[in-house]
């Protein structure tokens, strides 16, 4: 996008997919996208996944997931920003 390179929702949607087939679902029921991921010309991205534990009484074994990232070279106590918000 105007000479940003930016990852693609379904890049998102494929680390879910990764995230529930690690804890032994099969789908991503729900995915809202809340900030782009925008790729460095030079240098890397960390990525982290989280998957919320089970919350005590859910239904159908639905869990929370998050998607955040930050620079490669970023210093260990900086801040992640979360690009996506979901449920498995």
């Amino acid at each position: 996008v105007f000479g940003t390179v930016l990852l693609p929702g379904t890049g998102l949607l494929e680390l879910g997919f990764a995230a529930a087939r690690a804890v032994g679902l099969s789908s991503v029921s729900q995915l809202t996208l809340l900030s782009p991921l925008v790729l460095p010309a030079e240098g890397g991205v960390r990525l982290q996944v989280r998957v919320d534990a089970l919350e005590a009484g859910a239904a159908g074994g639905g869990r929370g997931l998050s998607i955040y990232s930050r620079a490669e070279d970023a210093p260990e106590g900086a801040s992640w920003t979360l690009h996506a918000q979901g449920t498995l």
